[in-house]
């Protein structure tokens, strides 16, 4: 299986590789720097053991643009599998690659965390449109505890498991059933698509006909999640309303 791991980073070329994500699948991967591609000043692809990691560094333009071009990207170089990866989260699963080929075998789309139920409302938040009981998965997340650094697991629910909403932190995909079924981040949200991309995509893919779901892969998330709605969120939120009512 040829996989693609892709991530967008405000991070400069030179300080790319401080990622947590970039740190943490080095050190099983093994990236060849030595055979880096430059595919654009803000685009670099490393050669790995297991994996390539394509890194879009310097990145201020539109997730949901750049994603749909990672897809073509991994599309037409001939990638089985692409997965579409947080820059802060730190990938500490020494049998990813296993875990990823046994999860896509069952499913077209594969995350972490997310929801087997969902009711398109306010707030749109995966996890608060759908009740607890609905909730599958689990993700880490790193912090602080009396200023030292400090690790919380947070369960959602048994996992592996069928899911209709994927959490976008990490998302692994299967580049033909992608291509096949025209299924696409919506390039259309406003600000750049970095608020509820990951949920109208995993709308868009059942739609499709899709199968989505949850595997135990043991990452930790920097970010605790969303800390305040800011104006740019709640357009997005409104966009998304109307979004997600056309793909049911």
């Amino acid at each position: 299986m040829k996989i693609l791991l892709t991530t967008c980073t405000r991070r400069s070329f030179d300080d790319a590789w401080n990622t947590r994500l970039y740190k943490s699948t080095n050190t099983y991967n093994d990236f060849n720097c030595a055979s880096m591609n430059y595919m654009k000043d803000d685009q670099t692809l490393l050669r790995g053991k297991s994996f390539d990691l394509l890194v879009n560094h310097s990145h201020t333009k539109s997730l949901t643009q750049t994603y749909n071009k990672c897809i073509n990207y991994a599309h037409e170089n001939q990638y089985d599998t692409i997965v579409l990866v947080h820059d802060d989260l730190s990938i500490e699963d020494n049998m990813l690659i296993s875990k990823v080929s046994d999860a896509l075998k069952e499913y077209s789309i594969v995350g972490l965390a997310g929801s087997a139920a969902a009711a398109i409302k306010l707030p749109a938040l995966w996890h608060l449109m759908g009740e607890q009981t609905d909730w599958r998965g689990a993700v880490c997340h790193r912090g602080e505890d009396n200023g030292k650094e400090a690790f919380g697991w947070t369960n959602y629910g048994p996992s592996p498991n069928r899911v209709l909403i994927l959490d976008g932190l990490f998302l692994a995909c299967k580049v033909q059933d992608l291509i096949k079924n025209n299924v696409k981040f919506d390039e259309n949200i406003p600000h750049g698509g970095y608020h509820h991309y990951d949920i109208l995509f995993s709308l868009a893919a059942n739609r499709a006909g899709l199968k989505l779901g949850v595997w135990p892969i043991w990452a930790v998330h920097d970010s605790p999640g969303l800390l305040s709605q800011t104006p740019q969120y709640r357009e997005s939120e409104q966009y998304f309303l109307k979004a997600a009512n056309a793909l049911l």
